[in-house]
């Protein structure tokens, strides 16, 4: 079983919430910032992030999201990601969940922000975050609230952006079931992560779930769209990105440490996934993380911003406008694009440079960009 405490020597770590931070919530942090930059990173508790203004570019499992105003991303502990703000004057809020209030068996969390983005669900969850960080402010703010409000609203947040995770992989569009299947599902991949490391099958995770083998194996592929094997071979590639950015270690004593059977099985794994080797995909990403550049944003107080939730000013009516995103190296495909009216020109055509243009005709009042790198 891999232990995750091991992770807090590697310099891709940031504690959630620092021992030296004076924080007025106990296991709970708050901070406003605008014009975000954070390199590749990852955190021992949950990280929340709400856009007030502006957008903000998420890179998380290898995903890019673009997160505009009004909505809110949550990652898991030990992800690894990115975040950059892509709009002058974007201001975010970033919530910090200590690990000790976070039950893993709740869900995953990760970030597909465009398949829950217009679900009852989301809708009113995103509002109860908002709630949430205008209570931080409060004078009669206490931890005992905060954490009462968390705890309110934490275990659907789990559910609804867990959910939206397990839909993409395969391009699947929906999860098919019921409550129970998702808390199954969640049972599952809670299983596989933590113990990715070990040699394991159907046998071993059913015993685990107290239910046949043949059960387990069709409903991993009516649910998710995997099978177990599969579905192991990414949790293992997944994980395995800690040590290919945060370590020295050579590709053969990665594979080793996540449970692949060879460096070939791990060579053949991983492009599956991100669409390079491994040895590839740390050559370009290396240099981008937080062992080699610093976390960049400018500290606002949330009192003195306008918390009133208001429709994107992306464009102004009657006017083109360009949105330049700035990416790692590499060439990206559009998974979507979507504005007020559908005007978008030049798609593809500027994603291969260094400064990726995304060209909007007039009339254009907002934008919702999803894009990933090539395989």
């Amino acid at each position: 079983m891999i232990d995750y405490r091991k992770y807090h020597t590697s310099p891709l770590y940031i504690p959630s919430i620092p021992a030296e931070e004076e924080t007025k919530f106990e296991g709970l942090s708050f901070k406003t910032t605008r014009n975000t930059y954070h390199p590749y990173h990852f955190h021992d508790g949950v990280e929340m992030m709400y856009v007030h203004k502006g957008a903000i570019l998420v890179n998380a499992f290898n995903l890019v999201e673009t997160v505009k105003e009004g909505q809110f991303i949550a990652h898991d502990p030990y992800c690894i990601h990115s975040v950059e703000s892509i709009m002058p004057d974007t201001v975010v809020t970033t919530i910090h969940i200590d690990e000790e209030y976070i039950d893993e068996n709740d869900g995953l969390l990760s970030s597909n922000v465009h398949m829950v983005a217009d679900t009852k669900e989301y809708l009113r969850l995103k509002n109860e975050v908002f709630e949430w960080i205008k209570m931080s402010v409060m004078p009669d703010a206490t931890t005992e609230k905060m954490l009462r409000q968390m705890k309110k609203i934490f275990p659907d947040v789990q559910k609804v952006i867990s959910v939206a995770f397990l839909n993409t992989k395969e391009d699947i569009t929906t999860v098919q079931g019921s409550d129970k299947d998702h808390e199954r599902l969640t049972s599952v991949f809670n299983y596989l992560f933590y113990h990715h490391d070990e040699t394991i099958g159907l046998d071993t995770i059913s015993a685990e779930l107290y239910v046949s083998k043949y059960y387990l194996s069709h409903y991993m592929k009516r649910t998710f769209g995997y099978t177990m094997k599969q579905a192991l071979s990414y949790c293992r590639s997944e994980e395995s990105v800690i040590d290919l950015l945060g370590s020295e270690m050579t590709i053969a004593e990665v594979a080793a440490k996540h449970g692949f059977s060879s460096v070939r099985s791990y060579n053949e794994t991983f492009p599956r996934y991100y669409g390079v080797s491994p040895a590839e995909y740390r050559r370009r990403n290396l240099k981008e993380s937080v062992a080699y550049k610093d976390f960049e944003e400018e500290e606002v107080d949330l009192e003195d911003l306008s918390l009133e939730a208001g429709e994107g000013n992306m464009a102004q009516s009657g006017r083109g406008y360009s949105v330049v995103v700035n990416l790692p190296e590499g060439s990206y495909e559009i998974l979507s694009v979507e504005t007020g009216n559908n005007n978008v020109s030049n798609r593809m055509a500027k994603l291969n440079g260094k400064n990726k243009t995304i060209n909007l005709d007039s009339n254009c009042d907002e934008l919702i960009l999803r894009i990933r790198k090539k395989q």
